[in-house]
């Protein structure tokens, strides 16, 4: 068992720990892969943000997302056909 198992199981107790690992499977990933990482270097100097959050919107969308809940992104942007969206500004 990893660490971030260990300390979930811990704080939560290993039933909803064991529910939340099996509803995460159900959500798709997606490897990181040599041409990932280079559209996240594109979008990474094209819009001037930190290597990780191109890292998400290169991921997002490789899997078809147009809309990326973040708050760490300008709310409104379209970063190349995926539009940051912040879940907590208000409407």
């Amino acid at each position: 068992m990893n660490s971030s198992e260990s300390i979930s199981t811990n704080l939560i107790g290993l039933a909803t720990a064991t529910r939340a690992r099996v509803h995460l499977r159900t959500y798709p990933v997606l490897p990181v892969t040599g041409e990932l990482v280079l559209e996240a270097f594109a979008l990474q100097q094209r819009y001037q943000i930190s290597y990780w959050d191109a890292a998400i919107i290169a991921a997002a969308r490789s899997l078809g997302c147009t809309i990326l809940y973040t708050e760490d992104l300008n709310a409104g942007q379209d970063y190349g056909g995926v539009r940051a969206q912040n879940p907590f500004a208000h409407a």
